[in-house]
């Protein structure tokens, strides 16, 4: 049994939920995986992934793979988390929640 880490957003809102920020995008790169405790000739995949409401895979691992523990580094890359607003977005304050979800089997 392999396992999957998955990451959605919500919409970005302002505090009052009147407005939202459409067309934001939040992107993670695929990091630099490493791992103290595992075997580093079977570790888990990274996959840079644009965040969006539906869960998408940000590491996985195969059956057999990704045993132990294991960290995704992305300024081991030179990449960064990235926040990208439409330059005609309305000047407010906003704020969206990220999920993260574990799983015990690849997706």
């Amino acid at each position: 049994v392999g396992w999957s880490l998955t990451a959605k957003i919500s919409a970005f809102e302002n505090e009052a939920k009147t407005r939202q920020l459409r067309g934001a995008k939040v992107t993670i790169p695929a990091g630099k995986v490493d791992s103290k405790q595992g075997n580093p000739l079977f570790p888990p995949v990274a996959s840079e992934r644009t965040l969006a409401d539906s869960s998408q895979n940000i590491l996985v691992a195969e059956k057999e793979n990704g045993l132990g523990t294991w960290t995704e580094d992305f300024h081991g890359t030179n990449k960064k988390v990235q926040l990208e607003v439409p330059p005609d977005a309305y000047v407010d304050t906003y704020k969206a929640e990220i999920t993260w979800s574990l799983q015990d089997a690849p997706k």
